[in-house]
């Protein structure tokens, strides 16, 4: 059954697998990377530094990922798998400091969520972000 889940894991670009996963499917969402950069000041970072730190983003995939992709996280953990800020920052840090910040941003356009169906994927985060503090506001 592992395996099994792996491979539904590894085909993530089919859009049956992001609606299994919980996410928009593939280019179907109207998200730009202006938004994105809005949500992620709103909702990631909870110190208003304008940085993104391993724990804001810890906190973010652990608070408003769908649910369904906290399953298969887990389970690709206990196979020794592990999704971090440093995996993120491989396309995103621009400049390679350790740091994600609007600079970084602004110059990964190619590299950090480079195709639409990436930011879509971004809009299921922030759609959950924005309901669940609206629900409490205390998350945020």
């Amino acid at each position: 059954m592992l395996i099994c889940i792996a491979l539904l894991l590894s085909v993530s670009t089919a859009s049956w697998t992001e609606s299994l996963l919980g996410f928009h499917n593939g280019d179907d969402c109207i998200f730009t990377r202006s938004d994105a950069l809005t949500c992620i000041a709103r909702y990631v970072d909870i110190d208003r530094n304008g940085e993104i730190s391993s724990f804001e983003f810890e906190r973010a995939k652990s608070l408003y990922t769908p649910p369904q992709l906290r399953v298969a996280e887990w389970v690709l953990n206990r196979m020794g798998y592990y999704i971090s800020i440093a995996d993120v920052m491989t396309g995103c840090d621009a400049n390679h400091d350790g740091r994600l910040t609007l600079t970084d941003w602004q110059q990964s356009t190619k590299t950090c969520l480079p195709a639409q169906s990436d930011l879509c994927k971004l809009k299921t985060v922030c759609d959950r972000a924005e309901a669940m503090t609206v629900k409490d506001p205390r998350i945020h």
